[in-house]
């Protein structure tokens, strides 16, 4: 079966750090580990300071550490509204 892409937007208050198609979004939110893919059920919920790890339609493995923030699932779209940290950069 192939992989279905979905939108992910991942924003700080100063600047958008993903906007683009991915296949996985990887990240902890209040109630411990979890996975985002194409087409999910619709939530929302608080992110732990965590590395969100992402697997973008290229095959690329990108990670971005953050301290917290949200994230909303719905419509095959992911938007994680965030605080980064970018001394782990």
């Amino acid at each position: 079966m192939a992989r279905k892409p979905f939108t992910l937007r991942i924003v700080t208050v100063a600047e958008p750090i993903f906007d683009g198609e991915a296949f996985e979004l990887h990240c902890r939110g209040v109630g411990g580990e979890m996975s985002v893919l194409a087409n999910h059920e619709p939530f929302i919920t608080p992110l732990d300071p965590c590395t969100l790890r992402v697997t973008t339609t290229l095959g690329e493995k990108k990670e971005f550490p953050i301290n917290g923030g949200v994230l909303e699932v719905a419509d095959n779209k992911a938007v994680v509204l965030c605080s980064s940290d970018k001394s782990s950069n």
